[in-house]
């Protein structure tokens, strides 16, 4: 493919250029190939893939009519654009077609009804009276509204939007046909079923909800039995016990959980607490000589072990065997200790036990209170237990014996019903998208002309119902911009201005396109202060139609300015391009559609005020803009080409990336 590319091109290299410089003035002619150089568009915002719609476009060039038996589309190799990426924008299928219809002033104006008053048209005095006499005047022509009302009906904007309608009217007709094809009653013969099948969910939602009493109930009398199994003191957290183990010497005393107390003897090896030498009688085996208050060695692993720290500390003196354990001893006290350091041991600690509290004591007369309190509120927790079990107990044989409960098809009827009940809600939400859309459709294009009709009244085109002076001007005037035209007209913004200065000026609204750009062109003072001017106009235009919630009125783009009136000067295109930041090809189609802008000015002229200043004026700068490629641009015919001697590949035409 890229051999065949280079070929064509070498072998037409000059009709190649020869038809990029036409395309790119605008033109749109027939030839026997058609070279698209990019797969992509500028759209405004970004540069994004061509869809199939406009390469389908640019490739119906290809072939002309009665001369080419064939018609040849070349997409150039691209690094960016892979094959099948480029094989899929061109056989891929065409989205629908959307209305771009937009009602305007103009199409409202030729529309419009004006055989009230007699028939005539409102004159500059006539507007003056009506506005003294009733400044809020609204039209009041059924009939002329009801005229544009039918065109608007009959567009193609309007059809697809009443395809809409119908789509969403099918779409309701469905969800009412599967709505329809569900069974309704009982599956295996009961008149009642539904009813039945109420009864039984009733009767299961009774049994969730007193097993759900029933398991808060069991909640409640766990903490109140809780509450009883308390301690007297608040329990040591781990930082606190880890704090006190940093400064408590060997020998100090502790309390441990469900052990009693312990002798800390030191932190000792592995992952433990420290070593402990536990005291009380549950320390001797049956048959030791040895005495009761003294227990085993023991290495404790968790902090929570510990439930109380005496303040202030206690501790005892250790014999020096003692003191050096690093793990628990293998051999009973008796044998690591001598007699009379054993017996000073006992002594030291039966002495350090009696400075300590009885905690044993202090947690029975503890919770014998917490008891004593909470026997009532014990009490009602367990009764009110007894009877949501009772209740469980006779709401389940209620279900059971219920005659629903044995069906085989149970399940499957209820399902049933749940998929019935989400069809019931797409239905009503199918029914209330349908009649949202009715009631805007019904509403939509009487907003839109009442809008139109409200800036009209608003810039003295329509009062009372009939067309002003100047309505006439406006309806001959199609371009977007038509209303800020004939206000600029009509406020004699123009008067005074040479030809090229209207060019100029005509040249603001020829430019379409939404984006910004340097320019470093310079215009005169004076053409400065106009468009000053015309921007108090343009907000004023703006506004009004912001107020009916209208968007027609495009404006200029305040970065192309200068172009016109240099060409008009005689400045080449291509000087105009070092101060505008814009293609030859945007260029002179900008200054294409300036001279069609004009014309519709000048024949509103001639059709309504022959003898105006301005339409002079309009002649000489239509005479002025038609030089170079501009003139060829709108010159150039469409014969078709000729064959070259060497049977080279002629009547190629390249597109640009804008389509």
């Amino acid at each position: 493919l890229k051999q065949l590319v280079e070929e064509l091109f070498s072998r037409a290299l000059m009709r190649v250029v020869f038809a990029t410089d036409t395309l790119a003035l605008g033109i749109n002619m027939p030839a026997r190939s058609v070279v698209v150089g990019r797969m992509s568009k500028w759209d405004g915002v970004s540069r994004r893939p061509l869809i199939p719609n406009e390469f389908q476009q640019m490739a119906g060039r290809a072939g002309r009519r009665g001369i080419d038996e064939q018609g040849h589309v070349v997409i150039p190799y691209s690094p960016f654009v892979t094959f099948h990426e480029a094989l899929n924008i061109a056989t891929g299928p065409l989205r629908p077609v959307e209305s771009a219809f937009t009602i305007r002033y103009n199409t409202v104006l030729n529309l419009w009804d004006n055989t009230g008053r007699a028939g005539r048209d409102i004159d500059a005095n006539d507007a003056e009276e009506d506005d003294e006499q009733q400044p809020d005047a609204m039209p009041t022509s059924s009939g002329s509204e009801e005229r544009v009302l039918r065109v608007m009906r009959s567009s193609l904007l309007q059809f697809q939007q009443s395809r809409r309608l119908r789509e969403l009217e099918q779409t309701l007709e469905e969800e009412e046909d599967r709505l329809a094809e569900l069974p309704v009653g009982c599956l295996i013969g009961y008149e009642n079923g539904e009813e039945l099948l109420d009864e039984y969910e009733r009767l299961g939602r009774i049994v969730e909800e007193a097993r759900r009493r029933e398991k808060k109930l069991e909640q409640n009398l766990s903490f109140l039995q809780s509450q009883s199994r308390g301690l007297p003191w608040q329990r040591p957290e781990r930082d606190q016990i880890r704090r006190a183990f940093r400064t408590m010497p060997r020998g100090g005393i502790v309390h441990l959980e469900n052990r009693g107390w312990a002798i800390y003897l030191g932190r000792g090896l592995g992952a433990v607490v420290g070593l402990f030498l536990e005291l009380g009688p549950q320390g001797a085996e049956a048959g030791e000589q040895r005495s009761p208050l003294l227990g085993d060695v023991l290495a404790l692993t968790e902090y929570r072990q510990i439930n109380y720290l005496p303040v202030p500390q206690v501790s005892v003196p250790l014999p020096d065997a003692l003191t050096t354990l690093a793990v628990p001893p293998t051999v009973p006290l008796e044998q690591l200790l001598a007699v009379d350091e054993l017996d000073g041991l006992n002594a030291e600690a039966s002495s350090a036990l009696e400075k300590l509290p009885d905690l044993e004591e202090w947690i029975r007369e503890y919770r014998a209170t917490l008891a004593e309190k909470s026997q009532g509120a014990t009490e009602r927790a367990q009764t009110e237990l007894a009877e949501a079990r009772q209740l469980v107990r006779e709401s389940v044989e209620t279900e059971r014996a219920h005659v629903c409960h044995v069906c085989n098809v149970r399940k499957e009827h209820k399902q049933i019903r749940r998929q019935r009940a989400r069809l019931m809600l797409d239905r009503d939400a199918a029914e209330k998208r349908l009649d949202e859309k009715r009631a805007y459709e019904e509403t939509r294009l009487q907003m839109t002309l009442r809008g139109l009709v409200n800036v009209l009244v608003r810039f003295s085109y329509i009062r009372k119902g009939d067309l002003t002076y100047k309505a006439k001007k406006l309806a001959d005037i199609f371009d977007s911009n038509a209303l800020m035209i004939v206000e600029m007209i009509e406020g004699n913004y123009l008067e005074g201005l040479q030809p090229e200065d209207l060019a100029e000026v005509f040249s603001w609204f020829a430019y379409d396109r939404d984006v910004d750009f340097p320019n470093r062109l310079l215009l005169p003072r004076y053409i400065v202060s106009l468009r000053r001017e015309l921007d108090d106009l343009q907000n004023a235009i703006f506004q009004a139609e912001r107020r009916q919630d209208l968007r027609l009125t495009p404006g200029y783009n305040p970065y192309f300015y200068g172009a016109a009136r240099a060409w008009c000067k005689g400045t080449s295109l291509g000087d105009i391009l070092e101060g505008v930041d814009m293609s030859e090809g945007d260029m002179v189609m900008t200054f294409n559609k300036t001279l069609d802008v004009m014309r519709q000015v000048r024949d509103m002229f001639n059709h309504h005020d022959p003898e105006h200043p301005l339409r002079q004026g309009l002649v000489q700068a239509d005479k002025m803009m038609r030089r170079g490629v501009v003139e060829m641009a709108n010159t150039m015919g469409f014969a078709p080409a000729e064959e070259s001697a060497g049977g080279g590949a002629d009547g190629i035409l390249t597109t640009t990336d804008e389509g």
